[in-house]
């Protein structure tokens, strides 16, 4: 049967139906197979694998057993007995009848193909195809390809002889057969041609793709899947089909929805091709691309409803590139630049579209307010908005509504009747009298002879006699709102405007008496008033502007402004308008001889910006705007030669840090001052065609923290108070601003420097201290000429031998008697040095009393009433310092200090009267110690500190531990003795507590909740204690007991109340002065003397003597009658 196989191979190479290669591989596999191999085997594995046809095969079939001519005998190939073969099933297909055709028994199309393979190989046709390697064809199988197991058994019989047919001629069918065989080459040969090449077709589609003709491509690469299905290329021409009707939408069309629509129906399809994969880079490039046209065309779109209509496309569009079958990780990766700044494009976009139609929103919003003329309301809805969109600030929508707010708030300014209370009394009629204590040193400053110098020291304004610098007078105006006073000219004539801002009152007084010449009561806070040549412009804080005529005090003129005003209103000098500055958003122009509004101009600046007034110059108005609270920014505005037509002509010039304080004129420069230290030299150039105002030298801010700071100049000159006085020159050529000298440093300036001549007078806080130096210097040196102390603080008033002692925080000591005005102190030991705080005088057993100096750890000052009043002396405390008041032990004081110790102190030298007590502590451990207690029955102190230790100490040489308990938490305030016990406050979470100790075994007896916070206290009185809370004051017997409690101010005492006769008399570090009973805690009288108190109340027969902040003692009597909001409580 090898010979028929071989036999068949010949037939079909001589057909020329096969490639020779195909032939090769054939004729190798049957000469390596161990079986016999028919030529129906062969015939079928060709048809199976589509080298053949089933009418090919069965005609190849047919010339091999085609039988020989024989003369005598006829010979049939017949199959086996009719009975032993299947009968065919037309329903399942299976079997087959004796008379069916040979090739429907070989080829049957249910039958498993044999295990024979001869490669996949292309249809066969007159053109030599691929065939694979022979390593890819399978060996042919052994055991299951014998003829035997494919056609049925062959049997030979003769059958009778028969007349011959003359239709079996063999040149009838040789005819037949060959035109068979012409009919099919033709077939395959036009199906060539109409066909062609697969490979060729591929390649010419890729190269109108790689040439952009996509169309063409896409129409090729269709061809080719519809030609070829079965080919192995077909997935990619598929995939490049798509690809190619993409781009010819993405890069040929404008309208980048086209794209989109094309890339949503060609996608799905292809989502599965296995060509995909190495087509996502394509792909990803073309889906990406199509996104950047989505945003260029949202840039270019006219309208909101357009780029709204583009970006919703869009959202599709990131959905297929957000898919990792058509964009994977990799290309991701690759692309994540061109990602990011087509969605960043993208977010800017939708941010805009959203810009847009809040603008719309805002437009109808605003349009709305501006019909019920509500200006501020519309300011506010655009002012939102730009801040969310800064952009649209130069919207003409924006500014054509800003244009017609301004027209309404110019119509909203309208006249005001303001109803000023003329009188010649002074600003105050205070119940009290007061006692001026100020102290002089230096040398005559002759160039100031005559002239009366006003300043401000705290909340008093004195008058000071130029040449001496001595006190003349002195008027408490208060420290609630800032105000200068206002001199009203130069010379020993000139008088000055003084200004209770808080209350809404302002007078003039006599410049060399204090007298008063007239005083108004506005009835409303004011802001600092203006002064220019006759007149006095008033702004109150709800937006009235005033003129008042300075010679009576007269009312001119009164507008009232839509909005308040956070400044006074810039005055420029003989010019017919003022410049006022309304809280947010605009500028008002008002004529200076009747106060109609003459001009609105909008700023934009936030409430709270603008603190200084704008300033005139040369044409030229500045206004200063705090951007925050480290940048500020000065605006230019040019105006008409009558200062109206405000245009913002150029950028504004920025600074780092706030402008806090009015900048100052030097001619034609303005020079402007931070609260970060920076300085800006503005140079005003009126003919300069655009930029009118430049710098031209400047100082860097140098500052990390505001810092207040004033600066005064002189023909090139600056001269600048803030941490210390500093001059610098101007040296125009260089640009630059050059320091000359340094003074003061380490000091803290408390108001502008005033420049008379070639004299400076500046006033300052010594470092350390708590009072206010006023000097006169050489302006060109800084040098002092004299200087006067003022507003030091009285700490202890005590009734010496020839009057009145009474001693400040400077450690001077003063002997008042009736001279209202001190101007220099009896005593002086601490010299005028800075770091001198002496407070807290604790009073010994022998009527000496010792003040601890706050700023310089180991010194103390010690009163007494005869011999030396004052001296200072320095304690033994090495380089501790205390860390609790002292309590007095006989003549002796305890105290703890910071490195752990608690020592007691021999005031008549500072040395140490026992050895310290030392409890164990940490290396480096800071202690925190509560006034101790002292027993004197029991010759003990009882101690506790942040250690959580409460202590009973014996006092002797040595100051020794008896015993001791633990605390849950720690004591704050002092300890105090009741009786045989001893109290202290613990501050907890829930709230703090009275605690009460046995003062021998120091357990706790009581635990007494207290009504909020400890603020001052517990004091030592007679029947027991009294304490103070942030609501209440409360006392408690020496058993523990609580008497009474009564609602009080949440102003901490100054010190422990004071008795008098069964009254108990109370003063608050806020001013106020308490008469309360004793017994029940009922309020007999209160009185407010309107300034700070610092020492102690003085209980004398004609009534009281209080320490005043403000350096001053006041005398008052005792206060009597309930006050109206009193309460008082009983015992319980």
């Amino acid at each position: 049967m090898q010979k028929q196989a071989t036999q068949f191979i010949a037939l079909l190479e001589s057909q020329q139906l096969l490639s020779p290669d195909v032939l090769d591989e054939l004729r190798r596999q049957v000469a390596d197979s161990r079986t016999r191999l028919t030529a129906e085997l062969l015939a079928k594995l060709l048809v199976d694998n589509g080298h053949l046809t089933k009418f090919q095969a069965t005609k190849l079939i047919a010339e091999i057993r085609e039988p020989l001519e024989e003369p005598e005998e006829e010979e049939e190939l017949g199959f086996a007995e009719e009975s032993s073969l299947p009968t065919h099933d037309k329903s399942t297909g299976k079997g087959s009848s004796s008379d069916s055709p040979l090739a429907e028994m070989l080829f049957d199309e249910e039958e498993e193909p044999a295990e024979l393979k001869v490669g996949e190989l292309a249809e066969v046709t007159a053109e030599v195809v691929e065939v694979p390697p022979p390593a890819a064809a399978q060996a042919l199988p052994t055991a299951e390809l014998s003829d035997e197991a494919l056609l049925p058994p062959v049997s030979r019989r003769l059958p009778p002889k028969k007349k011959a047919n003359p239709y079996d001629s063999f040149r009838i069918l040789g005819v037949g057969l060959i035109l068979a065989l012409f009919l099919i080459a033709g077939f395959f040969l036009v199906n060539f041609f109409w066909r062609g090449n697969a490979d060729e077709r591929l390649g010419r589609a890729d190269d109108a793709y790689e040439q952009r003709s996509y169309e063409t491509a896409a129409t090729m690469y269709q061809e080719f899947t519809e030609i070829f299905p079965a080919n192995d290329q077909a997935s990619y021409a598929k995939v490049r089909a798509a690809l190619a009707a993409i781009r010819k939408d993405v890069e040929g069309v404008p309208d980048p929805k086209l794209g989109l629509d094309t890339a949503l129906e060609q996608l799905p399809p292809i989502a599965s091709e296995s060509a995909l994969a190495e087509q996502q880079s394509d792909l990803a490039g073309a889906l990406i691309a199509l996104a950047s046209k989505f945003n260029d065309r949202a840039d270019a779109a006219e309208t909101t409803a357009e780029r709204k209509s583009l970006m919703a496309a869009m959202e599709q569009l990131l959905a297929l590139i957000n898919d990792p079958r058509y964009v994977g990780a990799q290309q991701r990766n690759q692309q994540a630049p061109t990602l990011n700044r087509m969605q960043e494009d993208r977010q800017r976009i939708l941010r805009d579209i959203q810009r847009d139609e809040e603008l719309a929103a805002a437009l109808s919003q605003i349009d709305k307010k501006l019909t019920d003329r509500d200006t501020l309301a519309a300011y506010d809805i655009r002012k939102q908005l730009v801040n969310r969109y800064p952009l649209l600030e130069a919207d003409s929508g924006l500014q054509e509504r800003v244009r017609r707010a301004t027209e309404v708030q110019r119509e909203l300014v309208e006249a005001a009747s303001l109803n000023v209370q003329l009188s010649d009394q002074p600003l105050s009629a205070p119940e009290t009298r007061s006692f001026v204590l100020a102290h002089r040193t230096g040398k005559a400053a002759t160039s100031l002879a005559g002239e009366v110098l006003f300043v401000k020291v705290k909340g008093a304004v004195y008058g000071l006699d130029g040449e001496s610098g001595e006190v003349l007078w002195r008027q408490f105006v208060g420290r609630d709102f800032h105000s200068e006073p206002l001199r009203l000219g130069q010379g020993a004539s000139s008088d000055v405007i003084i200004c209770q801002a808080e209350k809404g009152r302002l007078a003039r007084l006599a410049g060399k008496t204090g007298g008063t010449l007239w005083s108004a009561d506005v009835g409303q806070p004011l802001r600092m008033p203006a002064v220019d040549d006759q007149d006095l412009l008033l702004a109150t804080l709800d937006g009235t502007l005033a003129s008042l005529d300075i010679g009576a005090g007269q009312t001119k003129w009164a507008t009232k402004l839509p909005q308040s005003l956070p400044c006074a209103a810039g005055v420029p000098a003989d010019k017919p308008h003022l410049y006022a500055v309304a809280e947010h958003s605009n500028l008002y122009v008002l004529a200076r001889a009747d106060g109609s509004c003459q001009e609105v101009v909008y700023l934009g600046h936030r409430p709270g910006a603008i603190v200084v007034p704008p300033i005139l110059l040369l044409g030229q108005l500045f206004v200063f705007e705090n951007i925050n609270s480290s940048l500020a920014k000065i605006r230019v505005f040019s105006t008409t030669g009558k200062g109206l037509g405000l245009s913002e002509t150029q950028i504004p010039i920025t600074m780092q840090g706030n402008i806090v304080v009015s900048p100052q004129i030097d001619g034609r420069r303005l020079i402007v001052q931070s609260d970060l230290g920076q300085i800006e030299v503005l140079d005003v150039e009126p003919t300069a065609e655009s930029r009118k105002v430049s710098s031209i030298a400047g100082i860097p801010n140098n500052l990390f923290e505001p810092k207040l700071s004033w600066l005064t100049t002189d023909s090139n000159r600056l001269w600048v108070s803030d941490s210390r006085f500093t001059r610098l020159d101007l040296q125009v050529a260089s640009g630059k601003l050059s320091r000359v000298w340094i003074k003061n440093d380490g000091d803290r300036f408390t108001g502008p420097p005033q420049k008379h001549g070639e004299t400076i007078v500046h006033s300052r806080r010594l470092r350390g201290n708590q009072g206010v130096r006023v000097s006169a210097v050489e302006a060109e040196s800084g040098n002092p000429l004299w200087e006067t102390d003022l507003g030091v603080p009285v700490t202890l008033l005590a009734a010496g031998d020839t009057g009145l002692d009474v001693v400040n925080t400077s450690a001077m000591l003063f002997s008042v008697d009736k001279t209202a005005l001190r101007t220099e102190a009896d005593a002086d030991p601490g010299q005028g040095k800075p770091s001198l705080s002496f407070t807290d005088p604790v009073w010994l057993s022998d009527g000496r009393a010792v003040l601890w100096n706050q700023s310089r750890a180991n010194q103390l000052a010690v009163y007494s009433p005869t011999g030396q009043k004052l001296h200072l002396l320095a304690a033994a405390l090495g380089t501790a310092s205390p860390s609790c008041a002292a309590v007095a032990v006989g003549d002796h004081l305890a105290l703890g200090l910071d490195n752990g110790q608690l020592v007691m102190i021999d005031p008549s030298n500072g040395s140490l009267a026992a050895t310290p007590y030392q409890p164990a502590i940490e290396p480096g451990r800071k202690v925190r110690w509560n006034t101790p207690a002292y027993l004197p029955q029991g010759q003990a102190l009882i101690v506790a500190s942040d250690l959580n230790k409460l202590v009973r100490l014996s006092i002797g040489p040595e100051l020794r531990s008896l015993r001791e308990v633990d605390l849950e938490s720690p004591l704050v305030g002092p300890l105090l003795p009741l009786g045989e016990q001893v109290c202290g406050v613990e501050s907890a979470r829930v709230g703090d507590s009275l605690l009460i100790f046995d003062a021998t075994t120091l357990a706790q007896v009581a635990n007494l909740l207290l009504p909020g916070r400890l603020i001052a206290g517990p004091f030592p009185q007679t029947f027991g204690c009294i304490l103070q809370t942030e609501s209440q004051l409360l006392a408690f017997s020496s058993q523990g007991k609580r008497l009474w409690a009564v609602d009080f101010p949440n102003s901490q005492l100054v010190a422990a109340p004071q008795e008098m006769s069964g009254k108990l008399i109370l003063a608050t570090r806020g001013g106020n002065v308490w008469t309360l009973d004793a017994d029940s805690g009922a309020v007999l009288g209160q009185t407010d003397v309107g300034q700070a108190l610092s020492a102690a109340p003085l209980v004398l027969p004609a009534g009281l003597m209080l320490g005043s902040d403000e350096g001053a003692v006041l005398a008052l009597p005792v206060p009597s009658g309930a006050a109206p909001d009193s309460k008082s409580g009983g015992g319980q």
